[in-house]
């Protein structure tokens, strides 16, 4: 994956803008996409990789909370 590219073609601003969805299943696969794409930055080499990397990281962490919540709401439609 070209993690540069990802981010100069507005992906990586669709799977953020995706986290607040209404939906809990979109906002759920934009933090999986969030998190893919978190894994192929560690081995990324690209100028801005740094920038893009520190502010991925602050919206995991700071989105950890909303993610356990939907996970068990998604569990609760489930049963």
């Amino acid at each position: 994956m070209d993690c540069r590219k990802f981010v100069e073609r507005g992906c990586l601003n669709f799977t953020v803008a995706s986290l607040s969805s209404r939906d809990v299943h979109v906002r759920q696969a934009g933090y999986h996409v969030l998190s893919r794409y978190m894994m192929h930055l560690e081995g990324a080499r690209f100028k801005e990789r740094k920038q893009v990397s520190a502010v991925g990281h602050s919206i995991m962490r700071e989105t950890k909370g909303v993610r356990q919540t939907d996970r068990q709401a998604v569990r609760q439609t489930q049963t």
